[in-house]
């Protein structure tokens, strides 16, 4: 009886004694399995400045860039960056890189045709190519009514107020807009339109430019007369012809 009670005292440790070997393994392999697991994917993508990596051969956690808050596959891969900065693709900008404009906490591209924007993708500072103008933030291919192209700059400036259509006068370098007809009602003098002729001048007949009196009074005798000095010499000679 003695012998069967210390048989099956052994025996009852070495099964218990496997069971919770068993037990344990399981608990810790499950642990450890899954603590990895959820440490990977919350420092991947809740806790700022941090990234973990998993390869074949370990696991790690590596500090992402400086201006990086949150990266993934790479320090310098960004999914949000940090205060003052701006995202653009996979980086962060202090300031927004050529061709692209400030929109929230991201770099957006320019709307074509524009090279450069400001405020908005649409509002135009450069075009693509010399093939555009700049006019009021857009970029288009020929310069509208009421204005002129302003070679220096490729860009169109407004005519003068009143004019409807005006030119440019290049003179040492310098431009210089110039009026050539005016609005209706307007008197054009030395390229600059009046509502009314300044002292010492006079408009033509058509009312729409101005010259000096006398040069319209030279311009009467000339082109209203021309057989007046005809007619004086055959009435002088008409008289001598009478008394003789």
């Amino acid at each position: 009886f003695f012998s069967f009670f210390v048989f099956f005292l052994v025996f009852s440790f070495f099964v218990f004694f496997f069971f919770y070997l068993c037990v344990f393994f399981f608990f810790f392999f499950f642990f450890f399995f899954f603590k990895q697991k959820t440490a990977y994917e919350m420092l991947r993508s809740l806790v700022g400045s941090e990234m973990c990596i998993r390869d074949s051969y370990r696991d790690y956690c590596e500090k992402c860039d400086s201006s990086c808050y949150s990266c993934e596959t790479a320090k310098d891969s960004c999914t949000k960056c940090n205060p003052g900065y701006y995202i653009y693709g996979t980086k962060c900008f202090r300031t927004c890189p050529s061709g692209t404009v400030v929109e929230g906490t991201s770099c957006i591209v320019c709307s074509s045709p524009c090279y450069n924007c400001t405020r908005t993708p649409d509002t135009c500072t450069s075009c693509v190519d010399d093939t555009y103008i700049l006019y009021k933030g857009k970029c288009i291919t020929s310069c509208p009514p009421l204005t002129v192209f302003y070679p220096p700059f490729k860009t169109c400036i407004d005519c003068s107020t009143g004019c409807n259509s005006c030119t440019w006068n290049e003179s040492e370098g310098l431009y210089t807009p110039l009026c050539s007809d005016c609005s209706a009602g307007l008197k054009i003098l030395n390229s600059t339109c009046y509502l009314a002729c300044p002292e010492n001048f006079t408009e033509t007949s058509d009312g729409r430019s101005c010259i000096s009196a006398e040069d319209k009074t030279t311009g009467l005798e000339k082109d209203e007369f021309p057989i007046l000095p005809h007619l004086m010499v055959l009435a002088i000679s008409a008289g001598v012809i009478a008394v003789v």
